[in-house]
Order: C-alpha cells, then sequence, then structure tokens
C-alpha cells in the first residue's frame, strides 16, 4: 500500500515546488473497495500556495493502479513566508488493473474475472470485457 501515498506525494510535487514534512497512510476497506486513508503535511512557499492549494479538491491525479477518492486541504497555516498546510486523502485501489501476483501466465489454467489462460488468450481486464 505504501506505494499509493508515494505516488500521491509525486503528483503534489508536481503542481508545484513543495516540501514534504511527514507523509502517512493507514489501510482502510469499505464493503466494495480497499484503499488508504492518507495525512500528508506540506510547506509551500506563501507566494505560491494559492496557485498550488487552487482546485487540489477538483484534480486528477495519475497514481497508476489507484485512483484518488477524496482530497481536502484540512489546516492551512500562514508561518512567515511560507505556508504549512496538512491535506487529507482516500485512494482506493483500482479494479481494472491486473494485480502483477495473480497475473495469470500463458497456459497456467483461470486467471482473475474467470479469464482463461492459454496459448492463445491473454488476460482481458473486466472493463474490457
Amino acid at each position: 500500500m505504501r506505494a499509493a501515498v508515494d505516488m500521491l506525494v509525486r503528483a503534489l510535487m508536481d503542481r508545484g515546488p513543495c516540501c514534504v514534512l511527514a507523509a502517512d497512510e493507514r489501510p482502510w476497506a469499505s464493503v466494495t473497495f480497499t484503499g488508504a486513508h492518507h495525512t500528508l503535511r506540506l510547506v509551500i512557499a506563501a507566494d505560491e500556495a494559492t496557485a498550488f492549494l487552487e482546485g487540489i479538491e477538483d484534480a486528477e491525479f495519475d497514481l497508476r493502479e489507484h485512483l484518488l477518492a477524496d482530497i481536502v486541504v484540512t489546516e492551512s497555516v500562514i508561518l512567515g513566508e511560507r505556508r504549512m498546510v496538512l491535506i487529507e486523502a482516500l485512494t482506493i485501489e483500482r479494479a481494472d488493473v491486473f494485480p502483477p501476483q495473480r497475473q495469470c501466465a500463458e497456459g497456467q489454467g483461470e486467471g482473475y474475472g474467470g479469464t482463461t489462460c492459454g496459448t492463445k488468450r491473454a488476460f482481458v481486464p473486466l472493463a474490457a470485457a
């Protein structure tokens, strides 16, 4: 699960210059989804904070095998020329991405979602089936 928080940190750093003071995650699950709840503490230059934070709740982040279900700034404090923010986010594992540990190699029985792997047929993601 650590990969999700690492990808989230990279995605936030792609929005603009910031310093990550802390990044924590804890497992989260519902009846139908599994994922993680993330808490991140960032420091951003005060003059760049508005642009960095603007629209963050609606932003799209590429997290590969995870989806960003929710992200919110829960705390924002100006410290001289810097702004410290606390961001909380919820990521869920994408169901349309085939986990490598479950992949069915050619000629090895049944794969994820009932797909049969054979010499001529490879895995077909459920979303594409």
